[in-house]
C-alpha cells in the first residue's frame, strides 16, 4: 500500500507514550499492594497493562495495515483486562480510591486513543484495498 511505512517507530506514537506511562504509573502504584491474595491479582494487572504498549509496538514491526490494526485491538482488548483487574483490585481495597480513578482516567485516555487510531489504520487498509485491488497475504499470522 502507498501510505504504509514499514517498521513505524512506536516511541513517536502518542498512544504508545501515554500507554507506557499508565503501565509504569501502574506497576508503582502496585508496589504497596502487598495484602494476602493480592500477589496473584496485581500480577495479572501489571501483565495486561504492560501488555497494552507492547502490542501497540508489535504491531508496530507488522508488514501490513491490516496487521497493526489487529494487534491495535489486541491492545484494546488488554485495556479492557486491565480494567477488569483494576476494579477489582480497588474492590478488594488493596489500591485506593485516588489511585483507583488516577489508573482508571488514564486507561479510558488510552482505550479512546487506540479506538481513534484503529478507525483512521482501517480506513487506510480499506482505502488501500479499493484502490489497489484485494490483497491477502498467504500463511502470515
Amino acid at each position: 500500500m502507498a501510505s504504509f511505512r514499514l517498521m513505524r517507530d512506536f516511541r513517536k506514537l502518542i498512544v504508545w507514550q501515554r500507554a507506557h506511562g499508565l503501565a509504569v504509573d501502574a506497576h508503582r502504584a502496585l508496589q504497596s499492594a502487598r495484602a494476602p491474595g493480592a500477589a496473584s491479582a496485581r500480577n495479572q494487572l501489571q501483565r495486561a497493562v504492560t501488555s497494552i504498549p507492547a502490542n501497540i509496538a508489535e504491531g508496530c514491526g507488522k508488514h501490513s495495515e491490516a496487521e497493526f490494526a489487529r494487534y491495535i485491538d489486541i491492545a484494546l482488548g488488554s485495556a479492557k483486562e486491565a480494567e477488569n483487574h483494576l476494579a477489582f483490585v480497588h474492590d478488594m481495597g488493596w489500591i485506593d480510591r485516588a489511585t483507583y480513578t488516577v489508573l482508571d482516567a488514564g486507561l479510558t485516555d488510552v482505550r479512546r486513543m487506540l479506538f481513534s487510531l484503529g478507525r483512521i489504520v482501517r480506513a487506510r487498509t480499506d482505502s488501500g484495498a479499493s484502490e489497489h485491488g484485494s490483497r491477502t497475504t498467504g500463511g502470515e499470522r
